[in-house]
């Protein structure tokens, strides 16, 4: 594997260092050869500091800088040490007693500086180690605040040390340090230098790669160590110790700008090879096309995943690409899968399968996941003892590199491709490998989108059409409330019409059953009207003791011209059950549905068939069977058929509630309705009811007597249908009433005003003023007139309709009515009214 030698090379250097150290400790230690040179150099202090002062601020600043980009610890602790050690190194310059621009200083002062910018340049080495990766965020104010930090602080300690000298021992004597000055320096210093190296050592392997800045971090301390000991060991002034001490400094602080300086061209290394992998993935998102040496291939490479028409497509394309560039004899794709368990996805001139079989193989692959770099391998013979390699062998692959697909938390697969004999694998090849890796996970990342967008798509299209079928349903209900009332009004027209004729005319018995059909077809229309209004709003069912086998028979008896039609054969198996508490007009709605569905199935599919209904009771539940031999329901479909709008058939064949309304009918009953495949072709239907033992039907109320209506009551009609109003004028008038009647609501109100009415028979939709404002404004104000009043309407089902009766407690009539209604409600309210 790839790695930059500057890990290597430091600590060799540092070992060079280390002997050449410790060759000069020993030779001051053991040996006298040193002792007799002394060298006199004028402002010798000043050559040696004034260096050290340059470098050691201009570090500081190039820290600073480095703490705005990383805003971390290690560049705040460097940058500051150093600048507060070069101003103790300046302040040492000064504190020298024998330069003309310091006269009569104390020349105990001077070691003071010179040992506190070493141990404060130490310290600084030493956090920089300890907490290179923490972080350490601070403003331009913090900075400014630390630099003034530093100076306040060298200022003190100048002041302090000035403060103590007279108060300790001397440091200095005559042209050495005193022992004092070696024991007290030696071991102050030494404990920080321990603690930085120790912090070297012990620090994570990633910090010392891959520029090696910490290596050179230690390096420099290193240097100071030796150049500080070895004056300690001969501290004599203007000795080669003494001249070896004061060049350290500013070589160490070298060493710390070399450091600098190959961090500053790693990352502008790094920064280049960011970029050429910026423009290669911009590339690649537009064409996936890379030029890394193989132009034509690669380009091809690309278009061909463009146009793949799925996965597996872009995976068998991808091994075949990856055999051709980098001239492999197999290649084998491994994808992560459930429990990030390997599967072989794709593979070329190798063996199938081998993911599920092979665990030594899925362990050998399995390391590349947790690796950054390519996996290279130029023998397999090499790495018997490794996990997984003797069954790569069994495979009769020599040689392997292996790439992975995805980031290192989310890992997609890995890209494998070998060779039958050993081989050495080129920088070139490593590149090929790691973008066609890097292509194939934009690729698969790109059609797995795609594939999520599509289904989203789908979503919406759906939700659109439920939105849309609700608007309609909508729609439907507002339209049905108003078709209701215009429908009801000829309807109660027919019947009323029908009932006089009936009383007033002779007729024989043909004519007599005539006007029966025609009153029971009014009934049936009022009927139908009512459940379109119950489909539309959902109302309860109305329940009663039902037999459901005559609910299916007279089912079956409507749907029998559309049986005959599509040549569908009905069998029938409806055994003795017992009658349960439910709606039967809802019921033959659920089961109107039931059978359209199954008669379109068959004749779709074959164009007859044979339609079975079975009905039996289970336990305390009766159950009706619906089978058909039609195609059946796809196993995809089948937890959906009974959802909103969800439907199988053509556009325009269905709205796909048939089966929602059904299932809702069914549940409101407590009851359970089901589908499921049968056994070679064809559905079955389900319908579970309760029988009900608890819930006893009442008996029929008997028609409450007619009341005696006070004779020649004013009555006034209020109904904007001129055949209605004439109806009930002349069925009022047969009861002994005065009836006058008015076509709108302004013309009733008009004629509220002129006099006073034992009755009001009111409709509650009229073409200008409608019944309820009619109310309001002229009959509820009079007590005595409100109790009077009557209302009609052919929409009760109208929600605003029954929170309006609610609310004004008075008898209203449904259209269609009949005339014993009539007389009925008339009488009572003339009655009561009249007590």
């Amino acid at each position: 594997m790839n790695r930059d030698s500057v890990g290597q090379r430091v600590p060799l250097l540092l070992v060079l260092v280390a002997a050449v150290g410790l060759a000069y400790e020993a030779l001051l230690l053991f040996t006298s050869v040193l002792t007799p040179y002394r060298f006199p150099i004028p402002y010798a202090v000043p050559l040696f500091d004034i260096p050290f002062v340059l470098v050691a601020t201009g570090i500081a600043y190039l820290c600073r800088e480095r703490q705005r980009i990383r805003q971390d610890f290690q560049s705040a602790a460097l940058g500051t040490s150093l600048f507060l050690a070069a101003l103790l190194a300046t302040g040492h310059i000064l504190m020298q007693p024998d330069y003309p621009f310091a006269p009569g200083v104390n020349p105990g002062i001077a070691p003071y500086l010179f040992f506190s910018s070493y141990l404060v340049a130490l310290t600084g080495v030493a956090l920089g180690m300890q907490y290179e990766a923490r972080q350490f965020p601070l403003t331009e104010r913090d900075r400014t605040m630390v630099i003034l930090g530093c100076v306040l602080l060298s200022a003190v300690i100048m002041v302090v040390v000035r403060l103590v000298t007279p108060l300790l021992p001397s440091l200095v004597m005559p042209g050495r340090l005193t022992p004092f000055a070696v024991w007290t320096a030696g071991l102050v210093n030494g404990v920080v230098a321990v603690w930085a190296l120790l912090a070297w050592q012990r620090g994570p392997s990633e910090a010392r790669a891959p520029h090696g800045f910490v290596n050179l971090l230690a390096l420099a301390a290193f240097v100071w160590v030796l150049g500080l000991v070895g004056f300690l060991l001969f501290p004599y002034r203007y000795g080669v110790s003494w001249y070896v001490g004061g060049l350290a400094r500013p070589f160490g602080v070298g060493v710390i700008f070399v450091a600098l300086l190959r961090e500053q061209a790693w990352l502008y290394r790094e920064a280049r090879s960011r970029v050429r992998d910026l423009e290669q993935l911009h590339e690649a998102s537009q064409a996936l096309v890379t030029t890394l040496g193989h132009d034509a291939a690669l380009q091809g490479y690309g278009r061909r995943l463009l146009e793949a028409a799925s996965e597996q497509d872009i995976l068998d394309d991808a091994v075949e690409t990856t055999r051709q560039l980098l001239r492999s004899d197999g290649v084998a794709l491994f994808l992560v899968g459930s429990s990030r368990r390997l599967r072989l996805a794709a593979a070329v001139n190798g063996r199938t399968g081998v993911a599920e079989t092979d665990a030594g193989v899925e362990l050998f692959v399995r390391s590349v996941l947790d690796s950054k770099e390519t996996l290279e391998i130029e023998d397999t013979a090499r790495y018997q003892s490794a996990a997984g390699a003797g069954d790569v062998d069994t495979l009769g692959m020599r040689s392997m590199i292996m790439a992975r697909l995805g980031g290192h938390e989310r890992p997609v697969g890995v890209l494998v491709a070998g060779n039958r004999e050993p081989r050495r694998f080129e920088d070139e090849d490593r590149r090929v490998l790691t973008s066609l890796a890097h292509h194939l996970t934009v690729a698969l990342d790109k059609i797995r989108v795609h594939a999520e967008l599509r289904n989203n798509l789908q979503r919406l299209q759906e939700t659109q059409s439920q939105l849309m079928q609700a608007d309609k349903l909508k729609a439907l209900g507002t339209l049905l409330s108003g078709v209701a009332h215009e429908l009801n009004n000829p309807l109660s027209t027919i019947r009323l019409s029908i009932q006089l004729v009936r009383r007033t005319a002779v007729m024989d018995d043909a004519l007599a059953r005539r006007m029966e059909v025609m009153e029971t077809a009014c009934v049936r229309a009022s009927r139908i009207i009512r459940d379109l209004l119950a489909f539309a709003r959902r109302q309860p069912p109305e329940r009663r003791r039902v037999d459901l086998n005559q609910v299916v028979h007279s089912t079956l008896s409507l749907q029998t011209s559309q049986l005959e039609l599509n040549k569908i054969r009905v069998v029938t198996a409806l055994t003795a059950i017992p009658e349960i508490w439910a709606d039967p007009h809802q019921l033959q709605q659920v089961l109107l549905n039931l059978f359209s569905n199954a008669i379109h199935a068959m004749k779709t599919a074959r164009g007859h068939g044979v339609l079975t209904v079975t009905s039996g009771q289970r336990g305390s539940e009766v159950v009706v069977l619906i089978d058909d031999d039609g195609p059946g329901i796809p196993p995809e479909h089948l937890g959906r058929i009974f959802d909103p709008f969800f439907t199988t058939k053509v556009t325009g064949a269905g709205t796909g509630l048939g089966l929602s309304l059904a299932i809702g009918i069914v549940e409101s009953h407590s009851g359970h309705l089901y589908a499921e495949n049968l056994p070679g072709a064809g559905a079955r239907f389900i319908v579970q009811l309760p029988v009900g033992e608890h819930a006893e039907a009442s008996a029929p109320a008997p028609p409450r007597p007619l009341v005696a209506a006070e004779a020649h009551g004013n009555v006034l009609v209020v109904e904007d249908e001129e055949p209605l109003r004439e109806a009930l004028t002349e069925v009022l008038h047969g009861l002994g009433h005065r009836v006058v009647g008015a076509r709108t609501g302004y013309e009733a109100l008009g004629r509220l005003r002129e006099r006073s009415w034992d009755l009001v028979m009111l409709d509650l939709r009229l073409p200008d003023v409608d019944g309820r404002a009619v109310w309001e404004r002229a009959l509820a104000p009079d007590p005595r007139l409100a109790g009077r009043v009557v209302f009609m309407t052919g929409d009760i089902m109208s929600a605003e309709t029954q929170v309006f009766l609610d609310e004004a407690r008075r008898p209203f009539l449904l259209k269609p009515f009949t005339m014993e209604e009539v007389g009925r409600v008339v009488s009572e309210v003339l009655a009561t009214a009249s007590r």
